[in-house]
């Protein structure tokens, strides 16, 4: 691999890593996340039982799309990009994109029609750094290089 298919590698890993990490915040978390509180307008303990596990589930679904992401991602790097499969260079920020243009819709969404303050700043970095990654992973390139 050149230096910056390198570089691209240790950026998507970062991103693949985070992905992990904030699975596992949300898979352990046993309620709703702070901000979740400011944009429905009560505290945990004031909701409904009802209320709590469907919105607590909507967290463990959220987990699973950070694990889904991040596993995904990890896998395509170590196998397919690491052996120079032109493809992979094209279908990891295509993943990535996806994931993170709908996380960031539903973050500015929420920002603008609550007093939430979300977290949409770090899925704009995030889409930074697939990008910059993509551009150093050499997509238009024609052969294959080792």
């Amino acid at each position: 691999m050149k230096i910056r298919e390198k570089i691209a590698f240790a950026l998507y890993m970062i991103n693949s890593i985070l992905c992990l990490a904030f699975g596992f915040k949300y898979l352990f978390c046993n309620t709703i996340m702070p901000y979740h509180e400011v944009a429905i307008g009560k505290k945990w303990a004031e909701l409904e039982p009802g209320l709590q596990v469907m919105l607590n589930g909507f967290v463990k679904i959220t987990a699973s799309a950070f694990f889904l992401a991040g596993i995904a991602v990890f896998v395509l790097l170590i196998i397919p990009y690491r052996r120079g499969e032109r493809w992979a260079k094209w279908f990891i920020p295509a993943l990535a994109s996806v994931y993170l243009c709908f996380g960031l819709y539903v973050s500015i969404n929420v920002a603008l029609n609550t007093q939430a303050s979300t977290p949409w700043p770090a899925s704009v970095a995030a889409m930074a750094v697939t990008l910059i990654a993509f551009f150093l992973s050499g997509p238009f390139s024609n052969a294959k290089e080792k």
